[in-house]
């Protein structure tokens, strides 16, 4: 409505606006991985602004463009406040703002990250703890606690609104299955599913398969699925050289720094639950943007420190 009135009901101006909303997040976005690696800039602005699927999807008059510009934003502030300690007013009110809108726009979405920045956080604070012995005892004492609050948080946000429910995200995954499979087109499937909460987490290692590999070459049907399709080829080829290369020196890398911390378990988080809902590749690339530009940087840093040194491979 207010950007109704603002634009004078112009289409037009709606979308250039919109635009240059997202067009700002993911600035924003990119200034956290220039600020995280700061030798890095080129691949923070590849990542960034040269996804193909998130330059279709983040630039259009949809729901999408606005979560996807917040999440620029959220990350940026929360980032300056709780990883750079800058308690800032303006850090301060940018994150309320960008967090109440991605909440009522795709809950989910805000709900997948802010794990992924408790568990950051807990790294960093793990890391700063330089004697041996209150490591030993306080690094357990912190995750305790962050597991407790992060319990009792989700049962209040349960109790308070029944959407949040193990049913009512049961029964909502269940329409959306059964309405894609119905309508037919770009629909996928992970196969039988017990919706048990047991079952459901069995689905996890097919959901991500699907939400960072797929579709695969031979399913598309769509010039714009081939676009998807190449990407998904691309992050499959390069999980592939890291697990065949050097596993476990990419995975310390990882851990040693809050921004991949943060960016692999919000990939994780958010991959699993637009995987496991979807069943349309045309839904799946679109709702899976938001993590899209965090999944391409922490590719190409670990390309650039790891995969490449390993092969030897010169600039």
């Amino acid at each position: 409505m207010f950007m109704n009135v603002f634009s004078l009901g112009s289409y037009l101006v709606m979308n250039i606006v919109i635009s240059g909303i997202s067009f700002l997040g993911v600035y924003y976005l990119a200034r956290v991985f220039i600020s995280a690696f700061p030798d890095k800039k080129k691949i923070a602005i590849i990542s960034a602004f040269y996804v193909p699927s998130v330059i279709f999807w983040s630039s259009g008059l949809l729901k999408d463009t606005l979560v996807f510009a917040m999440v620029g934003f959220f990350i940026y502030s929360i980032y300056q406040i709780l990883f750079l300690n800058k308690f800032k007013f303006k850090y301060i009110l940018t994150t309320i703002f960008s967090f109440y809108l991605i909440f009522k726009l795709k809950d989910y979405v805000i709900l997948t990250l802010l794990p992924a920045i408790v568990i950051a956080l807990y790294f960093k604070w793990v890391k700063n703890i330089e004697a041996g012995f209150y490591r030993f005892f306080l690094a357990p004492t912190i995750l305790m606690t962050i597991v407790l609050l992060s319990v009792l948080s989700f049962q209040y946000l349960i109790l308070k609104n029944k959407d949040y429910s193990t049913d009512s995200f049961i029964n909502k995954t269940k329409g959306f299955h059964s309405w894609h499979e119905t309508v037919g087109g770009s629909y996928y499937t992970l196969g039988e599913i017990d919706y048990s909460v047991m079952g459901i987490l069995g689905k996890v290692p097919a959901a991500l398969n699907v939400t960072m590999f797929r579709p695969y070459l031979w399913e598309v049907r769509s010039g714009f699925m081939l676009l998807t399709s190449l990407e998904s080829s691309f992050i499959l080829f390069f999980i592939i050289l890291v697990l065949v290369i050097s596993p476990i020196k990419t995975f310390r890398f990882i851990f040693d720094s809050p921004i991949l911390i943060l960016s692999l378990f919000y990939i994780l988080f958010l991959g699993f639950i637009v995987g496991f809902t979807s069943y349309n590749f045309g839904a799946l690339a679109r709702y899976k943007i938001p993590l899209m530009p965090f999944m391409m940087f922490l590719i190409l840093i670990v390309w650039d420190e790891i995969v490449k040194k390993r092969l030897l491979i010169k600039d």
